[in-house]
């Protein structure tokens, strides 16, 4: 099973350093990661995270044109003000097995 991990705040607000660290994380844990930014940050590069505290990573970019794809089993995720954003919920089947 996958997880989403989704951080938004203010500047200056660690989000950079919370998800290179949670990378760490799941990758000492045997977990593959995928980072994803806007291809319009390009403050560090166009395939780079980098905190200002010194940490930095390889990532993948997604422009404003591509959609972003989310399927879950319950729709726990808060995410607002995304244009092409798609969501899947996974349903029980009826009674008939559909």
């Amino acid at each position: 099973m996958a997880d989403l991990v989704f951080k938004y705040g203010s500047m200056g607000s660690s989000k950079s350093a919370f998800a290179l660290m949670l990378r760490v994380s799941y990758m000492e844990s045997g977990k593959n990661v995928l980072l994803l930014k806007p291809s319009i940050h390009t403050r560090d590069g166009c395939d780079i995270i980098k905190s200002r505290v010194g940490i930095e990573a390889r990532c993948k970019t997604f422009s404003k044109d591509e959609r972003i794809i989310t399927i879950e089993d319950v729709a726990e995720l808060q995410l607002h003000d995304i244009p092409n954003l798609v969501r899947l919920e996974v349903r029980n089947a009826n009674v008939e097995g559909n």
